[in-house]
Order: C-alpha cells, then sequence, then structure tokens
C-alpha cells in the first residue's frame, strides 16, 4: 500500500525521470550511431585503397607479362654448320678394346 501511494504522490516526479532518461538514452543511440557512421566512412575508403592498390598490382603485372613476351626467343635451335653429324662407326672387332679404338680414333681426327 505504502509503494502504491508513493507513486502516487510522486507520479509527475517518476514521468519527468522517465522521460529524461529517454532522453538520456536516445542521445546515446545518437552517439553510438555517430561512430559506426565513422567507422562506415573509415572502412570505405580502406576498401578504396586497397581496390585502388589491386588495379595497380594488376597494371604492373600486365606490363611484367608484356615485357616477359617481348623477351621471348622466337625461333628453331639451328646446330652450327661446323659440327657433322657422324652417321657410321666402323669398329673393327666387337670386343670392348675395338670399340674403344674406334671412338677414340674418330674423336682425335676430329680435333
Amino acid at each position: 500500500m505504502r509503494v502504491i501511494s508513493f507513486i502516487l504522490k510522486y507520479k509527475n516526479a517518476l514521468n519527468i525521470v522517465g522521460v529524461i532518461l529517454s532522453i538520456v538514452y536516445l542521445v546515446y543511440l545518437m552517439l553510438q550511431i555517430s561512430v559506426k557512421d565513422s567507422e562506415i566512412k573509415e572502412l570505405k575508403f580502406d576498401l578504396a585503397t586497397a581496390r585502388f592498390e589491386l588495379f595497380r598490382c594488376d597494371k604492373s603485372l600486365e606490363l611484367q607479362n608484356e615485357a616477359i613476351k617481348r623477351l621471348e626467343i622466337k625461333g628453331e635451335l639451328k646446330e652450327p654448320k661446323s659440327v657433322e653429324k657422324i652417321k657410321k662407326i666402323y669398329v673393327k672387332d666387337k670386343s670392348c678394346q675395338g670399340e674403344l679404338n674406334a671412338y677414340k680414333s674418330l674423336f682425335n681426327t676430329s680435333d
């Protein structure tokens, strides 16, 4: 009973306290929204910076790839004209010593 009489006696004061608390809470929420907005702006700036860096890296990579393609050697492998191909080796006998002598004589005459 005392609680009810206390509430009825100070009804206007409790309403004022409720309104003040509501205003304080709204101000707090507005500050939180402001902080989050600034974080969003900062993150958007970071994202734009990262995209720009990615674009620069892609362009650098393209330039490097083009330079590598320009440096690529095109053509066929040609043997020097002074090199003669050996078509047949004449071995006197099939022993290891005979074959070794045939190879030695072949390479010694080509000097």
